[in-house]
């Protein structure tokens, strides 16, 4: 899950569901435990971490922001002009020292048997 604190909550629903849809599986953190029992792992956990970030820079170079929004002025998914006032709020609010996002990480551990023979 990515959530990005700003203003315009309709533009940011809509770069978020940009940026989701170009994730190959964006459900397989969710799925990970299914899997592990499945491949026969035993003491498979799960387990969530979420991260903070506090600067604009960081949340582009691991989110790919300004790409993203790209994508959705391209698709005609928001207009240029509604785009640019959402990156200068963002923009803004990083000056400000306000900016905040999150991502959710999803690690899984656990052990596999090996078979006798193998």
């Amino acid at each position: 899950m990515v959530a990005v604190d700003a203003s315009d909550v309709e533009t940011t629903r809509v770069v978020l569901n940009r940026a989701r849809a170009g994730i190959r599986n964006g459900w397989m953190g969710r799925g990970l435990g299914g899997l592990f029992k499945k491949a026969g792992v035993i003491n498979a956990e799960v387990q969530t971490r979420s991260i903070s970030i506090k600067s604009f820079a960081a949340a582009d170079t691991l989110l790919d922001l300004r790409v993203v929004l790209d994508h959705a002025i391209a698709e005609k998914l928001v207009s240029q002009a509604v785009a640019a006032k959402w990156l200068n709020d963002l923009l803004d609010r990083d000056a400000a020292s306000k900016f905040f996002a999150t991502v959710t990480l999803y690690i899984a551990c656990g052990r596999k048997r090996l078979s006798v023979g193998a």
